[in-house]
């Protein structure tokens, strides 16, 4: 082979194997920026949590202090966020009292309609909605006028039948037929699962559930929810739903507290649930 010939395969093979490199460092470069974000995108979740784990503790002690020993203004259920800031996290903080919600365990057929329509639900469809509901959760197979048992859900070709028993979640809804992904995040903050044999406290409801209680408009409960001042020694309880949003439209922590009298472990988060960004 003769001399150029030769510069010219040595040539080309230098170029291959500095194509190579390239490739290669232009892959550990990706891999290392993963990882990287990988590593932040950790961090930025467990800093959240530890703050938000604060939230709650500084929502149990907001509610259990008396109005003058607290600084700041009084944290109330509802709707409104409480903004606070803790380590350098800006949150934003709900707080519901379980009490005043309706429950999804016991709640009669008449009364889940009533709800479904002040959510804008057409009231036949509301009617039906209910009956899956309370065929849902009871333990007999006979199927209401518009409600759905096991056959109902075999039809629709669903490997699973009625519950025949108490909810655990109120995202379980999201199982029924009829039931669309924006009709169970309404009926999510308005609504429980715990299953007591009490009745609703007014005071802590929000509009819409006071709408359903007493066939108002929305507005019109609204109106009435806005001008009722709530006596700032009445706490509820023991059970509160408490949402911790970081500010900038991040994290979300979703968790059921629970005040209790023992001085030694004076509340309890029975669940909590942290939201990813975008989910």
């Amino acid at each position: 082979m003769s001399a150029p010939r030769q510069r010219g395969v040595a040539l080309l093979l230098v170029l291959w194997v500095l194509a190579l490199l390239t490739v290669m460092a232009a892959g550990l470069t990706a891999t290392g920026r993963s990882e990287l974000a990988l590593v932040d995108n950790a961090l930025a979740a467990a800093r959240f949590r530890a703050a938000a784990d604060a939230a709650l503790a500084e929502v149990a002690l907001r509610l259990t202090l008396p109005p003058g020993r607290l600084d700041g203004p009084l944290w109330r259920g509802g709707a409104t966020p409480h903004p606070w800031t803790f380590g350098g996290e800006r949150l934003e903080v709900r707080i519901q009292d379980l009490g005043g919600l309706i429950d999804l365990n016991r709640a009669d057929p008449a009364r889940l309609a009533d709800l479904l329509r002040v959510l804008g639900v057409e009231p036949g469809r509301a009617v039906r909605l209910a009956a899956v509901i309370v065929d849902w959760r009871d333990g007999d197979a006979l199927t209401r006028a518009g409600g759905a048992e096991d056959a109902d859900y075999r039809a629709l070709g669903r490997a699973f039948g009625a519950r025949d028993g108490d909810l655990p979640l109120v995202d379980e809804l999201a199982l029924l037929p009829g039931m669309t992904p924006e009709l169970v995040a309404a009926l999510a903050p308005l609504t429980r699962v715990t299953g007591d044999a009490g009745g609703i406290a007014r005071a802590f409801a929000p509009a819409a559930v006071l709408a359903a209680l007493d066939g108002l408009g929305l507005e019109q409960a609204q109106a009435l929810r806005a001008a009722r001042e709530t006596d700032p020694r009445l706490r509820g309880g023991p059970r509160y739903r408490v949402e911790v949003r970081a500010r900038d439209g991040g994290w979300r922590l979703l968790a059921l507290l629970e005040l209790s009298a023992d001085p030694g472990r004076p509340y309890r988060v029975r669940w909590r649930r942290l939201v990813y960004p975008g989910a």
